[in-house]
């Protein structure tokens, strides 16, 4: 008897709250799905947003509208004033900053969407090639709905091991982390579809440094490991020449003389670092990949262990070669994407670093990037 009275109870509040609750047709409302930050002249900000209608007399379900302001919020209501319908921010999927944006500093627009408790956690990030604009105005079915089709590549390539989570939660988590950088997704446009065109390394929330989608996947292996993801790299043909068909019959691509392509699949790539001197900055990251050959110069006979090892052994050195490759760029912009201050503050141990501190010190370390490569199958090249 008394369930049933609380049950009651319950119903009859539930009433009278829906009741104090502001109706609105749906057809005056608008969801937006994706916004863009810009800089403007006059040292104005534009704010771009991608929305969608529930109004079923429309042309499109979709649309983009522009507007500047001093501040968001007043781009905000410029934008307002040039639609005749209601805009709510409860679904966005994807925030793209303006190249210009990223470099003065993304730092309050990320906070800014943590603290709303209407932004998904989930929302997607990403930084433009040029402006963010200039993408969600683009003559295509992709940019006409870009929110939607942003989360869903940018979720894809995450979920395939190619790029770094570029989720709010993840990147604000990044942001609030003293010894490490974040990295942010480049979106540009081919032809006139939106399209992921490399990453973007930040140092205290500032760009500094765009890097390749390959290089991307090098960093994604160290900061959380990677997992059944293609890529395809060239390693010198001196060490696996000997392999080489030089069969009359065979005929040779003399382009490739210097360098042998090789696609594969990398099953499981992994890595592990440790603080070898706190004082010298000296750290050891090691790195090991088990991978499946997909695809390979026609002309390299894989019919012997011997040959899978020369393999093995080459990927191991190219591999070393890129990272420290990598590092040194980042170094040269004092941007640790790594997370090499991190391990040195856990173990520093007396006390914090500060950002300044490890802005000094970050360009001085030095890291043996040891690679361990090994190749499971060779696909359809037996």
């Amino acid at each position: 008897m008394r369930k049933k009275i609380h049950i009651g109870l319950i119903g009859l509040y539930l009433v009278f709250l829906v009741g104090c609750i502001e109706k609105e047709a749906i057809e005056d409302l608008a969801i937006i799905t994706a916004r863009g930050i810009d800089v403007a002249e006059d040292d104005k900000i534009e704010k771009t947003v991608n929305f969608m209608r529930f109004d079923p007399q429309a042309d499109s379900i979709y649309g983009t509208v522009s507007g500047e302001g001093k501040t968001l919020k007043g781009a905000r209501e410029v934008i307002a004033r040039q639609v005749s319908f209601k805009l709510r921010e409860g679904q966005l999927k994807t925030e793209i900053y303006g190249k210009e944006i990223a470099k003065r500093g993304i730092s309050p627009y990320i906070m800014a969407s943590a603290r709303d408790a209407l932004t998904s956690d989930t929302m997607k990030l990403a930084v433009a090639e040029e402006t963010a604009k200039e993408i969600f105005y683009a003559d295509s079915e992709e940019a006409a709905l870009i929110g939607r089709f942003l989360d869903e590549l940018l979720g894809k390539e995450a979920k395939s091991g190619n790029i770094p989570s570029s989720s709010l939660q993840f990147s604000s988590r990044r942001s609030a982390t003293t010894g490490q950088d974040g990295v942010l997704p480049i979106i540009g446009l081919k032809g006139e579809v939106p399209a992921l065109k490399g990453m973007g390394v930040f140092h205290n929330d500032h760009l500094a440094l765009e890097i390749s989608l390959k290089e991307g996947l090098l960093l994604k292996m160290i900061i959380d490991g990677v997992k059944n993801t293609p890529l395809e790299m060239t390693i010198p043909s001196k060490p696996v020449e000997k392999y080489l068909d030089k069969s009359p019959l065979i005929q040779h691509d003399h382009s490739m003389e210097e360098d042998v392509p090789l696609n594969f699949l990398i099953i499981k790539g992994k890595s592990k670092t440790k603080m070898k001197s706190i004082k010298d900055l000296t750290y050891q990251t090691d790195i090991h990949m088990t991978i499946d050959l997909s695809e390979l110069y026609e002309e390299l006979r894989i019919n012997k262990r011997e040959v899978t090892k020369a393999l093995e052994k080459a990927l191991e050195k190219q591999f070393k070669k890129e990272y420290e490759e990598l590092l040194k760029k980042t170094q040269e912009v004092n941007a640790d994407p790594f997370g090499y201050g991190k391990i040195y503050r856990i173990n520093k141990r007396e006390k914090l670093i500060t950002e300044n501190e490890w802005d000094e010190k970050y360009p001085r370390i030095s890291v043996d990037f040891n690679v361990k490569v090994d190749i499971m199958h060779t696909g359809t090249i037996d």
